[in-house]
C-alpha cells in the first residue's frame, strides 16, 4: 500500500539510556550539552516513514512535504527513574528550511491507568503530555541537533546532551 496523498503526522519516539549517559557522559550545561554517541538513543516511527536506522540513534526518517513531525521523548524507564525533556531544535547540515521551525507544544489527554482487581475495566487520568512540532515545508535533507536534559525522580536536572539525527522530505 502506497503513502497517502493527504499529509500525515509522523510521531517520533525518542527512547533515551539515561542510566547509561548519566553514568558515562560529562553532564553539560544549557548552552554546552554534552554530544553523546547515538548507541544511547532509539528512535522509532512508523515503518513507512523510516528510511535506515529503526530503533537506532541514526534514524533516518522520509516525510512529504506538509507532513507534520511530532518528536516525543522518554527514559528506558518510562521516566519512573529518570525523565528526557527536549529543550532545543538547531539545524547543523544539509537543506537547512526543509522544516518549519520545531516548537513544543502541551496538551491535556486522558490516558487509561489500571485499576488493581479489575483489570479489564482501566480508568482514566488526565495529564498534561507535551511533544515538539514542526512542518515539512520543501524537498531536501537535513540533519538537526536536539538538545535534551535528564532529570531524576525529584525533578533535578542530572544532565544536558545532544545528538543529531536526519530527515528527508519528498515531494
Amino acid at each position: 500500500m502506497g503513502r497517502s496523498t493527504t499529509p500525515q503526522i509522523i510521531d517520533i519516539l525518542m527512547a533515551v539510556d539515561a542510566d547509561t549517559i548519566i553514568s558515562s557522559y560529562p553532564p553539560g550545561t544549557p548552552s554546552k550539552p554534552t554530544p553523546i554517541d547515538e548507541t544511547m538513543i532509539y528512535l522509532i516511527v512508523r515503518q513507512e516513514n523510516g528510511v535506515f536506522g529503526e530503533g537506532t540513534g541514526e534514524l533516518k526518517v522520509t516525510a512529504r512535504t506538509l507532513d507534520t513531525l511530532r518528536w516525543r521523548e522518554t527514559s528506558l524507564s518510562v521516566n519512573a527513574t529518570y525523565s528526557a525533556i527536549l529543550y532545543k531544535y538547531a539545524p547543523v547540515g544539509g537543506k537547512q528550511n526543509i522544516l518549519s521551525t520545531p516548537y513544543p507544544v502541551v496538551a491535556e489527554v486522558k490516558t487509561p491507568l489500571p485499576v488493581p482487581g479489575n483489570l479489564l475495566h482501566p480508568a482514566t487520568q488526565t495529564i498534561n503530555s507535551y511533544f515538539w512540532s514542526a512542518q515539512a515545508i520543501a524537498e531536501g535533507e537535513i540533519t538537526y541537533a536536539f538538545n535534551f536534559m535528564l532529570t531524576d525522580r525529584d525533578n533535578i536536572v542530572q544532565g544536558y546532551y545532544s545528538w543529531d539525527p536526519f530527515i528527508q522530505v519528498t515531494a
